[in-house]
């Protein structure tokens, strides 16, 4: 019966064995996600034209370094266990002063925040 099948229907027998048999081809993730941005990056120069030039790479932003003022701005700021929104303001005020391009009021509870884990981490220690 499998004889006559393959006889009428004009099918080859599939081949079980093996990964290249089936013409699997094993890729890895980071591959595809190389390919991916290797697409992207070449699809926006094309976009952009040839005289102007882009890039696509996010530049990573340096960390920034809390100044000897800044800390003395912020030190008293991390003693109070429960700080208000207008306490917070205030300092925000102060700070905006000194580097205007760096402290928001979420950076400032974000730093409040690092400070109380820190003090109450050296305490368990």
């Amino acid at each position: 019966m499998q004889i006559y099948r393959q006889e009428v229907l004009k099918i080859d027998p599939i081949n079980t064995k093996g990964r290249r048999a089936k013409e699997i081809v094993v890729t890895k993730i980071k591959d595809i996600k190389n390919a991916e941005r290797m697409t992207k990056k070449h699809s926006s120069q094309s976009e952009a034209g040839p005289s102007t030039t882009t890039t696509t790479t996010k530049e990573s932003k340096s960390q920034h370094v809390t100044t000897e003022a800044e800390k003395s701005i912020l030190n008293p700021y991390f003693e109070n266990l429960n700080p208000s929104s207008e306490e917070t303001e205030a300092v925000l005020d102060l700070l905006l002063k000194i580097s205007s391009d760096y402290w928001t009021k979420q950076k400032i509870r974000n730093a409040w925040g690092y400070a109380q884990r820190k003090k109450k981490h050296n305490h368990n220690s």
